[in-house]
């Protein structure tokens, strides 16, 4: 028979109710035994955890982290970790908090840590992450998309998804949850502001697309009247060194002719480096260019 110890503190009943049905879980295997163990009753159980097959941790997300009270627990473990007693076994978490996030993860990553100190090894949620697409529900598994371990909301511990409502035996009508509401309306919100947020990237895709276009198309006009100018200049200092040459006209007159061509000259070749730079940013701009690069590296990250 396999043997499991869910050790657990909770605050305010959520964190045992979700340990409970963990407990549940287990069970439903055969041949497993479960013990229910609070953390302010595991040194007077000790024996218990050390003879587990594996051992589950629970803390409810206070502030970020693991509650004081596991906290505790996890200091007094370090007993158990100098005689290796905890070596090889199998070791999960689960925690819980009041909001979507509520930064759960790092008390998975606190549990995680925990079990790894004492050389367990541990094992995932194992679960695809839920409601992470259009055709996703609030009432998938692991709608939260965690991974490390089981993260809840403490607002769904107790409460179904839906409320049911009859008259007599033959009428009845299932209404959501005053908790389905709400995640309904985040849901809602969250696709407003994403809308929202894209009108915005277009608009702004519309505008720099705009200028990119107008300062190409200004510095393009600029280029081929400088390329007239300097077609002039290369054509005044040919003749002026004809004239030179043939002696009617002095050296210096032939040398600001040749100053001016080297000026046109230049200022042609900038002119050209200004148009390729221009083209480079109409075709980022055409491209997807105007996203930042905190939005860029953010799309990928939301995807997976």
């Amino acid at each position: 028979m396999s043997t499991i110890a869910i050790v657990y503190h909770s605050g305010f009943g959520h964190t045992q109710a979700l340990a409970e049905a963990v407990a549940k879980g287990a069970e439903s295997v055969s041949n497993t035994q479960v013990s229910l163990i609070p953390v302010a009753d595991a040194e007077a159980r000790e024996a218990e955890l050390d003879g587990a097959d594996a051992i589950i941790f629970g803390s409810p997300t206070y502030m970020g982290g693991v509650s004081a009270e596991f906290a505790k627990f996890k200091d007094w473990t370090s007993k158990r970790w100098m005689e290796g007693a905890w070596r090889n076994k199998l070791a999960a978490g689960f925690t819980a908090s009041a909001s979507w996030n509520g930064d759960k993860h790092n008390t998975l990553y606190q549990l995680l840590t925990l079990a790894l100190q004492h050389g367990m090894v541990w094992v995932g949620l194992g679960l695809p992450p839920g409601y992470n697409h259009s055709k996703g529900s609030i009432e998938d598994l692991n709608r939260l998309g965690a991974s490390v371990g089981a993260a809840g909301l403490l607002e769904d511990f107790g409460q179904p998804m839906t409320q049911q409502w009859s008259i007599g035996p033959l009428i009845s009508w299932t209404l959501p949850s005053s908790g389905t509401h709400a995640r309904i309306h985040a849901a809602e919100a969250g696709a407003d502001a994403a809308l929202a947020e894209f009108d915005h990237a277009v608009l702004q895709a519309l505008r720099e697309t705009q200028t990119a276009l107008d300062r190409y198309a200004q510095d393009l006009r600029r280029l081929q009247s400088l390329k007239v100018a300097q077609e002039q200049a290369a054509l005044a200092a040919e003749q002026n060194r004809r004239l030179y040459q043939g002696g009617r006209t002095p050296y210096l007159s032939s040398l600001d002719a040749d100053r001016s061509l080297a000026s046109s000259d230049a200022t042609l070749a900038a002119a050209e480096a200004q148009v390729s730079r221009d083209q480079i940013h109409l075709f980022l701009v055409l491209g997807g260019g105007w996203q930042d690069n905190a939005t860029a590296t953010a799309a990928p990250t939301a995807a997976r």
